[in-house]
C-alpha cells in the first residue's frame, strides 16, 4: 500500500520465508508468499507472480488444511486472472469467495488477518472491473452499490475508496458519466489522503485524469497522470496499472495537440502491458496509441492498431470495449474522407454504446453525426 522496493521486498521475502520453514510453519509460509504474491503483481510481474510464486501460495495454502487460507489464496487468484484478461476465470474465482461467505460457510472478515481487510470487499471491488468491461451498466451500478455498501457498513475506508475509484473511471471511460464520475472520485482522494496510502491515491488521481480527459480538461488531466506515473516509479507499485495511466497521460497530451508526445506514451504504455502481461490494461494503451496515430494521419498504422484493440477486446470477452474501437474507426474513415463509412461506424458505436446503457457516450457519438 505504501510501496517497497523489489529488491528490499525479495530480501524480506526469502528471510521470512527461511524463518517460516525452520519454524515448520506451514501456514505463516503460505501467507508469506501471498504477500510477496501481490508485491510482484504490483511491482509489474504479473506473469511472474502467476508462474512461480502463486502457484506456491496455492499448494501451502492446501497443506495447511485451513479452509479459509485456502480460500483467501482461492480468492486473491482472481486479481492476476484479471488482469491478464482471463475475465471469465478471475469471476469464478471472485465468485467462490462471494458464495462462501454469503452462505456462511466463511465468517465476514475472512482474510482480515492476512490482508488488513475483509478479503469480500476486495473482490467486490475487483468485480466492478470486470463488469464494467463484460455487462451493462446498470449491472456494474449494482455491482458497485454491493461493494460501496459493504465496505461502508463495516468501516472499511480503503475498500470504500477502491470502489469509489473503481466505478468512477468506469463511468468516465465505458458510459461517459463525468459528472458522477469525477465526484466519486474525489471522494475516493479525500479518503487516500486521510489515511496515507500512495496505492488509493494513484488509483484516486488516475479515475479523476480519466474523468478530465472525456469532459475536455486537458491541462489539469496532464498534469495528474504526470504526478501518477511518477509516483508509480518512484514507489515500484501500481506497476501492473500503469498502461492505463500512460494511456490516460497520452490522451491529455492529444487533447493539448502534441499529437507526437501522445504516440510516445501510448506506446510506452502498450510496451508496459507486454512486459508484465496486464492485457486488461494495455488495451487502454493499444486504443490511444490509435488515436494519436489518426491525429498525425497515420491512418493504415491507426487501422491496424485498432484491429489489435478488438482482438484484445474479443480475447478477453469484453464485449463492452467494442464501441470505443467502432468510434476511433470512424476518426479513421473521416480522415479518409469517407463519409459513409464514417457514419457507418458511427452508427455501430452509438447502438453499442445503447445497448451497454453507455448512454452519455451515445449521445456524443449522436452529436458527431449531425
Amino acid at each position: 500500500r505504501l510501496g517497497l522496493e523489489e529488491d528490499a521486498a525479495e530480501r524480506l521475502y526469502r528471510d521470512a520465508r527461511r524463518w517460516a520453514q525452520a519454524a515448520g510453519d506451514v501456514a505463516t509460509e503460505a501467507r508469506i508468499c501471498g504477500a510477496y504474491a501481490a508485491v510482484v503483481c504490483l511491482a509489474g510481474r504479473v506473469e511472474d507472480a502467476m508462474r512461480t510464486i502463486a502457484d506456491e501460495f496455492i499448494a501451502l495454502s492446501e497443506q495447511t488444511g485451513d479452509p479459509a487460507l485456502q480460500l483467501v489464496a482461492q480468492g486473491w487468484m482472481g486479481y492476476p486472472y484479471m488482469v491478464m484478461g482471463q475475465l471469465a476465470k478471475a469471476e469464478q474465482q471472485i465468485l467462490t469467495v462471494v458464495r462462501a461467505v454469503e452462505s456462511g460457510e466463511q465468517p465476514e472478515d475472512l482474510g482480515v488477518q492476512f490482508l488488513g481487510t475483509s478479503l469480500m470487499g476486495i473482490v467486490l471491488t475487483w468485480r466492478i472491473e470486470i463488469l464494467a468491461r463484460t455487462q451493462p451498466e446498470e449491472r456494474v451500478t449494482a455491482a458497485f452499490e454491493r461493494a460501496l455498501r459493504w465496505s461502508r457498513d463495516r468501516g472499511e475506508r480503503e475498500g470504500e475508496a477502491n470502489a469509489l475509484s473503481a466505478y468512477a473511471r468506469t463511468l468516465a471511460v465505458f458510459v461517459g458519466d463525468t459528472g458522477r464520475g469525477l465526484a466519486g472520485a474525489r471522494q475516493s482522494l479525500l479518503i487516500a489522503e486521510e489515511m496515507g496510502s500512495v496505492l488509493l491515491r494513484i488509483n484516486a488521481r488516475y479515475a479523476i485524469a480519466a474523468c478530465l480527459v472525456v469532459d475536455g480538461g486537458f491541462e489539469e488531466a496532464s498534469e495528474l497522470s504526470t504526478r501518477v506515473i511518477e509516483e508509480v516509479r518512484a514507489h515500484r507499485i501500481s506497476v501492473d496499472r500503469e498502461p492505463l495511466f500512460l494511456a490516460v497521460h497520452a490522451l491529455a497530451r492529444l487533447g493539448l495537440g502534441d499529437a507526437e508526445g501522445a504516440l510516445a506514451l501510448a506506446r510506452e504504455g502498450v510496451t508496459s502491458g507486454e512486459r508484465s502481461g496486464a492485457r486488461l490494461f494495455q488495451f487502454d494503451a493499444v486504443l490511444a496509441v490509435a488515436r494519436a496515430e489518426t491525429a498525425l494521419g497515420h491512418l493504415a498504422d491507426a487501422e491496424q492498431t485498432l484491429d489489435r484493440a478488438e482482438a484484445l477486446a474479443r480475447e478477453m470477452g469484453a464485449i463492452n470495449l467494442q464501441p470505443l474501437v467502432f468510434w476511433r474507426r470512424a476518426d479513421v474513415a473521416a480522415g479518409r474522407g469517407d463519409t459513409e463509412g464514417r457514419a457507418t461506424w458511427l452508427s455501430r458505436a452509438e447502438s453499442g454504446f445503447r445497448a451497454i446503457g453507455a448512454v452519455p457516450h451515445a449521445d456524443r457519438v449522436a452529436r458527431e453525426r449531425v
